[in-house]
């Protein structure tokens, strides 16, 4: 029975050097982040972080391009300089996180913009959707929704040029003709509104 057991449990001489390695590096470090342990480790950062607890995690600099991150809690994560481009941040738990200088493509900053409006994080919002719009200055649905996201916020000046913008890229949008009538109906601009809305419904009767 105990030579079965020892079988059972047996690991190779270079497994327990990896181990043994694993535990000093954990004890050497009075804090360690998940970046600095993967690094130490040669771990692949593209993996499959799907609804991971994240929560406070340093993953500056981190490479997770393509990574699944798809329902991650990565409330006060420092995502600082990582690249996350082409990643998959869908239903991603946001709060007070640091993308500062992250790299990432202007579909996931946009994609990024949403989740943050959702969660009424607005001002973080509008930050993604520039990112967005830096990128690609042409991109319709980043106009329109910084333009939602300040008519929400109040700011129907600053979102009706935003709407002007869509509508230089896209005119035949109904959508963004009454997004801009209901903007200026909030400025009290009733003949204006009345306009977009009448081209609204030029585009589309029904």
């Amino acid at each position: 029975m105990s030579e079965q057991q020892n079988s059972d449990f047996y690991i190779t001489e270079e497994e327990f050097q990896e181990f043994q390695h694993l535990v000093e590096v954990i004890e050497s470090a009075d804090t360690i982040s998940f970046i600095d342990l993967a690094q130490e480790l040669d771990l692949s950062l593209k993996n499959d972080f799907v609804a991971a607890n994240l929560v406070g995690i340093d993953l500056s600099s981190a490479n997770l391009s393509d990574a699944n991150l798809s329902g991650a809690n990565l409330s006060d994560a420092n995502l600082s300089d990582a690249n996350l481009s082409g990643a998959n941040l869908k239903d991603i738990v946001l709060k007070d996180i640091d993308f500062n200088g992250a790299n990432l493509k202007e579909v996931t900053w946009y994609d990024l913009g949403l989740t943050l409006s959702d969660s009424k994080c607005y001002k973080e919002a509008i930050d993604c959707y520039d990112k967005a719009l830096k990128i690609n200055p042409s991109y319709e649905n980043a106009w329109n929704d910084k333009g939602n996201v300040l008519s929400l916020l109040g700011q129907y000046v600053e979102a009706i040029a935003c709407y002007d913008k869509a509508l230089e890229i896209n005119p035949s949008s109904e959508y963004t003709w009454n997004w801009r009538g209901n903007a200026l109906i909030h400025l009290k601009r009733y003949k204006e509104a009345i306009a977009c809305y009448d081209k609204a419904l030029e585009i589309n009767p029904s």
